[in-house]
């Protein structure tokens, strides 16, 4: 009995072995990929020069004849930073009332 065990057991792990793929690999040419193609040409262009470019365009903004309003801008960071505390606290606060809600919940049972 415990042979034909160990037989069927040899027999069905080396059927598994024995399966191949049926999916067959589609024939392609690698080079004339559009895709590698792409990559290729993006790969080996110099991006330094769009950086410049695009660092033009920022500071282009930021003209010298229209004053900037350090002012306003600091006063917009502090309000920003205000806006974060209270939100932080209030989420802090709903947790706080959360947790006991569910402590008076898990002791009412």
């Amino acid at each position: 009995m415990i042979t034909i065990l160990t037989t069927q057991r040899r027999q069905t792990s080396n059927s598994f072995t024995k399966k191949t793929s049926r999916k067959k690999a589609k024939p392609s040419e690698r080079d004339n990929s559009p895709i590698l193609k792409r990559l290729i040409q993006e790969l080996s262009t110099d991006n330094s020069e769009n950086d410049i470019s695009l660092q033009q365009n920022f500071f282009s903004t930021f003209s010298i004849n229209v004053p900037i309003d350090f002012l306003k801008l600091y006063k917009d960071i502090l309000d920003a930073e205000d806006t974060s505390k209270k939100m932080a606290q209030d989420l802090i606060l709903r947790y706080f009332h959360f947790s006991k809600a569910l402590k008076d919940q898990y002791n009412f049972f």
